[in-house]
């Protein structure tokens, strides 16, 4: 670490640098010749290269302070209520999931024992019931390393162990934290967060990776499990009254009677940046995890030595995904992939991935076959597929089994399968502590039900692997183990049944069952698709040499962050891109940022398909003529905003309307009810343009109207949903037809325009012929797209680059830490940023970094890269290798 000041409250402005830097000399001198462990009457230091540290006796061994060697900044917080441990109890027997606390600081007796480099806590008798515990610390010469074991006491099953715990300080102005998370990213300020303000994360579940770090210019706290077994445990941030508390939880249902192991110990150490011209990075902290993950199975191989791999995979794919509204359509999916794809990328694989084919509806499982919309009309999407050198691939839900779904007036279900689970499921149901079922509603479900079939069953696995093994003879020859968030299962394998093979409760079983499902997944569907390519739902390093490619949502936290300061980085892909490549799970059409962060990470080029691709009025179906699902093609139908459900009615009329067609028909009953149907026109490339007027116009037939200024709600949007203008066409008064119209002038800076079918309260209203227009020199004519979508451009530079040039470095390399970008200024907020970096090592030691401006208008770039400025301008929707110099 480096000494630094990281902010004012921490700077000793009266010292000037001369004696700072004799001070910190004399302390590099003497922690040279510094034992690692020194006891006294008041605690015992630790020392490393990197870290001092000291325990605390009249704190029953907390971690009372914590510097880098040499700096004077310290990391723990001065008056927090610190504890070195904790335990949650429970009493056999007890269905209810009841939990006592019990800390080290209710230890009747506490005994110190220092051997070499090791220290030995003994705590007695804690909180009177006869349960005893030992900490155990080793100081390596760059970390310390942290284990804990239990037994003994009163009748008591254990399950959960907090330690260690630090409490770090929540006094600096520019903290930030990062973690090994599914979807990454970046957590800046987390000392404002408010009290009880908490970052969770499990494995297996959203932590993918096991370390954490917090961190300020000059440096911060690093901490990771060293578990390569894949025991379930959590790392958490939590903010309390006067501290950041950092902490590891390892679960567990485990009776007293007999001894408690962790299993692996917990890293503690500082961590600095090892270049003194930057400031301390989640990267620095990254790649001291790495330097330990590299010699873990999960890293054995890296992806371009891997002989499991189809020759096609590795020529580098494209991705796209048809959804279920396709999937309806094969003539649709047919022309697309034949009319665009083959006509614009000739020369590349395509993954295909299949989202709604399952029989029933989208996720609806198990009985799935056949599937939708036919087993005819299936196999007609597969062969298309085929035909232009792609790979379907679906994504069966995991383990669940739906028994209810889309919920009724008259709360009959339009679906149901309690039958089929009864007799087939239910002996191999997660069980929860009272014996019963594990039954749970989700969104998707519509007011529906399912339940989770436990993986630790043998015959579950078998199940799902017959399930894949059906869409191989299909023709499909990839699947993705969907609804297991970071390999975790549904219900987080609390399954306290005892006749599944596995122990009770939370325990290493389930990452080996997980690791089986795995090995007979591939196994038995390469029986009948040779190269089978297999997938799961968001990453987890435990996994990555048993699959081939690994769906990714980083971009996500664009527009779902978890919490305040949270912005995307692409920790995963950091640390593990030359051993697995990832997809972008969700792109959103038009979003050329968040197309340019998955260029500049590396992932494989995925976006959304667009329709139609022939010229066409850039307002789609404003005539609402075409329908699918009780939903006008082209245009979504709200269900909610902010937490408030919109009940309100839109339908399709067949009998009212002012065209040829069908209109839309809006209903609302109470005063409170909300109806919208909504849809998104790009701003840019090939779509409407910043600076330029033009008209929205429909017709309205009102019956009753609440709210006499209702209207159609125009807004000029960035990505990230801020607003830089509005309009409104209103309805107008109850009557006839009549047309209404506005003329608006899109501002700058806009990314997308927002059009709001929208009405609060009591209403019936219908609207027809929709239409956006420009003026020319004709007068008002409808404003069309040349059937390219707005990120045409750029999706084929990216899609040549990755499958060409570009292929040994965004395919195969190493991510290495980003040039230093100076022009234009990177923003905090990732919705405004114009030009996005990085760079990567390929196999060979070849380095490039990697520019692209994801802008409509050319950017003025300079990097420092390699000790070497680089000045250069960004054309519009350019990509742009920096190769380094020999």
């Amino acid at each position: 670490m480096t000494t630094k000041t990281i902010s004012e409250s921490s700077a000793s402005g009266g010292i000037s640098m001369a004696i700072r830097l004799a001070f910190t000399v004399l302390l590099c001198i003497l922690c040279a010749h510094a034992q690692p462990v020194v006891e006294d009457d008041t605690g015992v230091a630790l020392t490393t290269t990197n870290t001092v540290m000291r325990l605390s006796k009249t704190e029953h061994g907390a971690i009372a302070s914590c510097r880098g060697r040499g700096d004077e900044f310290e990391l723990v917080a001065a008056d927090a209520n610190r504890e070195l441990f904790l335990l949650a109890l429970s009493k056999p027997g007890d269905t209810t999931g009841a939990l006592s606390w019990v800390s080290s600081q209710n230890a009747g007796a506490v005994a110190w024992a220092v051997t070499g480099q090791r220290v030995t806590i003994t705590f007695a008798d804690i909180a009177g019931r006869g349960i005893a515990a030992t900490c155990v610390v080793d100081v390596t010469p760059d970390t310390t390393l942290w284990e804990i074991s239990l037994e003994g006491g009163e009748e008591a099953v254990l399950e959960r162990v907090i330690y260690p715990i630090v409490d770090l300080r929540a006094d600096v102005e520019t903290d930030a934290l990062a973690a090994g998370l599914t979807k990454g990213g970046v957590f800046h300020r987390p000392s404002a967060w408010k009290k009880g303000m908490t970052l969770t994360a499990d494995q297996p579940g959203k932590l993918c990776a096991q370390f954490a770090c917090w961190y300020a210019s000059s440096g911060g706290m690093y901490s990771a499990s060293r578990d390569p077994r894949g025991y379930p445990k959590v790392v958490q941030f939590r903010r309390e009254e006067n501290s950041l508390r950092l902490s590891w939880q390892r679960r567990a249902f485990h009776p007293l009677g007999s001894l408690f192991e962790q299993g692996y110990p917990i890293e503690l150490r500082t961590f600095g940046s090892a270049r003194s011209e930057v400031t301390t990075d989640w990267r620095d902290a990254a790649d001291i995890y790495k330097r330990w993950a590299l010699q873990q199975a999960w890293c054995r191989t890296p992806y371009h030595q891997r002989t499991d791999i189809p020759a096609w995979l590795r020529s580098a794919p494209a991705m796209i995904r048809f959804s279920r509204h396709w999937l309806g359509s094969p003539e649709r999916v047919e022309s697309w992939l034949n009319d665009y794809w083959k006509v614009h990328f000739p020369d590349t694989p395509l993954i295909v991935a299949l989202w709604g084919w399952e029989q029933h509806g989208s996720w609806l499982s198990p009985d799935y076959f056949p599937p939708y919309p036919s087993e005819e009309g299936f196999a007609r999407i597969v062969a298309a597929i085929k035909a232009v050198d792609g790979h379907a691939f679906p994504w069966p839900s995991g383990y669940y089994w739906n028994v209810e779904y889309n919920k009724q007036e008259d709360d009959s279900f339009e679906w149901q399968d309690w039958d089929g689970f009864r007799k087939t499921g239910e002996p191999h149901a997660l069980l929860n502590r009272d014996g019963k079922p594990l039954i749970r509603k989700l969104r998707w479900l519509r007011g529906g039900r399912n339940a989770v079939l436990c993986r630790g069953d043998a015959w579950t696995r078998q199940w799902f692997t017959a399930n894949c093994v059906e869409l191989m003879k299909r023709g499909c020859d990839m699947v993705q183990v969907d609804q297991v968030v970071g390999a975790a299962a549904p219900g987080r394998a609390n399954c306290f049944a005892t006749h599944h093979g596995h122990p009770v409760g939370p325990g290493v079983w389930d990452t080996e069952a997980f690791t089986e499902q795995l090995v007979q997944l591939g196994k038995q569907c390469r029986r009948i698709q040779p190269d089978a390519v297999l997938s799961i739902e968001e990453p987890q390093e435990y996994f990555n040499h048993l699959i081939e490619v690994q769906d990714y949502r980083d971009a996500q936290i664009v527009w779902k962050p978890e919490k305040p300061g949270h912005v995307p980085d692409s920790v995963f892909g950091y640390l593990y891109h030359e051993f697995l490549p990832v997809f972008q799970s969700n792109p959103r059409a038009g979003n050329l940022r968040n197309l340019a962060h998955c260029i500049v990470t590396g992932q494989i080029p995925h976006w959304v398909p667009h329709w139609p691709i022939t010229p066409a009025p850039m307002l789609a179906n404003g005539a609402f003529d075409v329908w699918s699902d009780g939903v006008p093609d082209g245009w979504q139908k709200v269900k909610g905003w902010q937490g408030k459900t919109y009940d309100g009615k839109a339908s399709q009329d067949d009998a009212v309307s002012h065209g040829t067609g069908p209109a839309l028909r809006l209903e609302n009953a109470g005063t409170d009810d909300i109806v919208q149907v909504s849809q998104n026109v790009s701003v840019g490339p090939r779509q409407l343009v910043v600076g330029r007027t033009y008209r929205l116009s429909c017709r309205a037939k009102v019956d009753r109207l609440d709210h006499a200024d209702a209207g159609v709600l125009i807004a000029a949007l960035r990505h990230g949903l801020s607003s830089c203008g509005s309009w409104r066409l209103p309805y107008g008064p109850p009557g006839d037809w009549r047309k209404q119209a506005v003329e608006f002038t899109i501002p700058e800076k806009t990314d997308f325009l927002r059009v709001m079918i929208h009405v609060t309260g009591e209403c019936r209203l219908w609207i027809d012929e929709l239409q956006l227009e420009e003026r020319d020199e004709d007068g008002w004519r409808t404003v069309t797209h040349s059937g390219l979508p707005s990120e045409h451009d750029l999706v084929k530079r990216w899609v040549e680059l990755f499958h060409g040039e570009g292929r040994p470095y965004l395919l195969f390399g190493r991510m290495l830490h980003p040039p230093r970008q100076f022009e234009p200024s990177v923003p905090m907020d990732p919705n405004k940023r114009d030009v996005f970096v990085n760079a990567f090592r390929s196999p060979d030691g070849s380095e490039v970094a990697v520019a692209v401006n994801a802008s409509a208008v050319p950017q003025p770039t300079r990097l420092e890269w390699q000790g070497r400025e680089h000045v250069f301008t960004l054309e519009a929707s350019e990509i742009r290798l920096i190769k380094a110099s020999r």
